[in-house]
């Protein structure tokens, strides 16, 4: 149901994504590509096993109606298994290729589990001192019965917050903070969580 509600807001984000690198390309004179592209035959014959993974994934989610966690996990056991029983370019995914991989994704972890942390922490304290709570009703006394000026202020505290931090930490305080509020004046939950979520990525 979120991936369905978020396939519009990404298609959207990705044809504008096309018509800006258009424009620049257009405006700066950039010709096409003179070499010669790979062919989508022999691309799909060499690496049509990196498919298996994400259609795996999907079934999981859509089809069995699994957590996206345990959807997840079985993705990267089929992974790992493919990528050992059948070589990519000669080489296949060994034991240290593994331990590497695991190795890097603890590293890659590090920091958005101590910004996780942190948003954490702020989050109990607001909720501690009422100031979460406090919050929701500013917001919605400043924007009295007017919707359009309650997501005005809301998007701008919400890209305010969500500067330099990771998009999981900045979903995780505008929930607890900003969501409430926009749901408290009639906008469905899912709408509002998005709302903050794009406007957090800002």
């Amino acid at each position: 149901e979120i991936a369905l509600a978020a396939a519009i807001p990404a298609v959207i984000y990705y044809c504008g994504l096309y018509f800006q690198v258009d424009l620049i390309a257009g405006r700066s004179r950039l010709e096409r590509l003179t070499e010669s592209l790979p062919e989508m035959r022999a691309v799909l014959r060499e690496g049509w096993h990196f498919i298996v993974p994400v259609a795996v994934l999907m079934i999981m989610m859509f089809h069995y109606r699994k957590s996206p966690e345990l959807s997840a996990i079985v993705a990267t056991a089929a992974m790992l298994a493919i990528g050992m029983m059948r070589p990519y370019r000669g080489k296949r995914l060994g034991l240290s290729d593994i331990v590497g991989s695991l190795a890097g994704t603890g590293r890659s972890f590090t920091d958005l589990i101590l910004t996780l942390a942190a948003a954490g922490f702020v989050i109990g304290v607001l909720n501690a001192t009422g100031l979460s709570f406090a919050l929701t009703l500013l917001l919605v006394d400043l924007a009295g019965e007017n919707l359009f000026v309650l997501l005005f202020v809301a998007g701008a505290i919400s890209i305010v917050l969500g500067m330099g931090m990771p998009t999981t930490a900045v979903y995780v305080l505008l929930a607890a903070l900003i969501a409430p509020a926009i749901v408290q004046s009639g906008v469905s939950k899912m709408a509002a969580h998005m709302f903050i979520l794009y406007f957090g990525m800002l």
